[in-house]
């Protein structure tokens, strides 16, 4: 394995809210980067102009309280209430529509603009990767493979009483010859920490993919990728990762390979680049889903605290909503979820729904 490396800064948020400057190490390798160079991007908010922008700010809302955070809030002041149809359009779809399919539902309630009139753009450069189509390239699989084998290490989180996910995801990866290691779930009931209304669920999840960053981040290969074990990885799946890699910019720390109801901008035919929602506060709910994650393990501890930091200190305790909230800090990218042929959940019961409804927070 051979390659160059690279230093970067970026901003990280300490304990107490404060910015520090952190020297992160990104690795470039010829096969995990596309030789672009990427730049850390600040929050984005719409600026509605016309009619729509008090319309949007005199909206009833169906949750009453858009939070102390300022969620809903546009770029010039006020809530766009507007965006918050939108975004629950899209929550409704399980973020398997377009942003403008979202919006054009919205808009027949008079909730938003007509697309077609006044279009919000939660993902910039829709037509680049915001589409059903499949395009990956499929060439030289068993060489993709070998490098899959000897550059990414796969885990798989799985508690230990997920009998059945586990004996499905084993199966499949078994059959895809890609080797992996289990990593041990959490259940939230071993976190002594503070409750605040955290659901079970919830806790369990963050406190899982936590701990799996801490134990990646002690492998040797260049690459990790941590499943969730309802991951289906479609066919040819090692030459699909490795052209998402050649794909992404040269500072890449993180792509999400199925991201609902995603935010940012796209910027190859499988990529979006994560930036975080300057409409809705820190924690506004975009770029759901940990199903599957691609890191570099030399910038991963870094990534790790930060994105710890965003869960208990920030209280973001949706890790997949945490992550994208400090997408400004670290360099995150993602592939939207109406993208198909490479990830999908195998259509388990939800074990973050099931704990959070036990324990009274669903």
């Amino acid at each position: 394995m051979s390659g160059t490396f690279f230093l970067w800064s970026s901003r990280i948020a300490d304990a107490s809210g404060a910015f520090r400057r952190s020297t992160a190490r990104a690795v470039i390798e010829p096969d995990v980067c596309s030789g672009a160079k990427a730049t850390l991007l600040p929050p984005r908010g719409f600026h509605l102009s016309g009619p729509w922008r008090p319309k949007c700010r005199s909206l009833p809302h169906p949750d009453a309280d858009a939070g102390a955070d300022g969620a809903g809030a546009d770029a010039g002041g006020g809530r766009n209430w507007c965006w918050e149809y939108v975004r629950h359009q899209c929550y409704g779809s399980h973020g398997y529509g377009s942003w403008w399919e979202d919006q054009l539902k919205a808009s027949r309630f008079g909730l938003a603009p007509d697309p077609r009139l006044l279009r919000l753009f939660p993902l910039e450069r829709p037509e680049l990767c915001e589409q059903r189509l499949e395009t990956w390239e499929e060439k030289g699989a068993d060489e993709d493979l070998a490098w899959l084998r000897e550059e990414v290490a796969v885990y798989v989180v799985n508690l230990r009483t997920a009998t059945d996910r586990w004996k499905a995801i084993s199966e499949r990866l078994t059959q895809l010859k890609i080797p992996f290691q289990r990593l041990e779930g959490v259940e939230a009931d071993e976190w002594p920490g503070p409750r605040d209304g955290i659901g079970r669920g919830t806790a369990g999840v963050a406190l899982a993919h936590l701990k799996a960053l801490e134990q990646a981040a002690r492998g040797a290969a260049p690459l990790a990728l941590i499943l969730e074990d309802d991951a289906w990885l479609a066919e040819g799946f090692a030459s699909k990762l490795r052209q998402l890699t050649r794909e992404a910019p040269c500072q890449w720390q993180v792509i999400s390979l199925k991201s609902r109801c995603p935010f940012g901008s796209c910027v190859s035919k499988h990529l979006s680049q994560v930036v975080p929602d300057g409409n809705g506060g820190k924690c506004s709910g975009l770029n759901f889903g940990f199903l599957a994650m691609l890191y570099q393990v030399r910038s991963l501890e870094e990534v790790r605290a930060a994105l710890k930091r965003a869960v208990w200190h920030e209280k973001c305790y949706d890790v997949d909503v945490a992550l994208a909230s400090i997408s400004d800090q670290v360099a995150y990218y993602a592939v939207p979820s109406i993208q198909r042929g490479l990830v999908k959940e195998m259509g388990f019961e939800s074990l973050r729904d099931a704990r959070n409804k036990e324990s009274g927070t669903a």
